[in-house]
């Protein structure tokens, strides 16, 4: 557990891992209500990054932006026949109709004990071995 921007975080001790490992094979961006706080503040406990930061160009604390401000960066991906994987608490409200096909959604909220990424909800392709 640490503190950030007035804010208790827990990341589970296999978390720093998983995501190092997903950062070794795959190209990640921020887009999170954190924006480009996520690289002062919740990368270096992750020991990854700094990522590209994806943002609205407001301070709202929603995520309804993060759509519409991802649709680019996530239609040229697609279109140069890349993959996409959004991870995200999505509580069930995934943004499938705000975004290309071919975007595969992971929804960390679908796990019993809260909105925290898995090594087992990741495609395979992802999963650390």
């Amino acid at each position: 557990m640490f503190e950030a921007n007035g804010f208790r975080i827990h990341i589970p001790d296999y978390m720093p891992h998983l995501i190092q490992a997903i950062a070794e094979i795959t190209e990640i961006h921020w887009c999170t209500t954190w924006r480009d706080r996520a690289n002062s503040s919740i990368a270096p406990a992750l020991g990854v990054g700094p990522f590209p930061v994806i943002d609205d160009g407001t301070d709202a604390m929603y995520p309804d932006w993060k759509a519409a401000a991802a649709y680019d960066l996530v239609s040229k991906a697609v279109g140069e026949g890349r993959s996409v994987i959004w991870i995200e608490d999505f509580y069930g409200d995934v943004p499938t109709e705000q975004m290309p096909a071919g975007v595969e959604y992971v929804d960390t909220a679908v796990v019993a004990h809260g909105a925290v990424l898995t090594p087992e909800l990741l495609p395979p392709e992802l999963q650390p071995l």
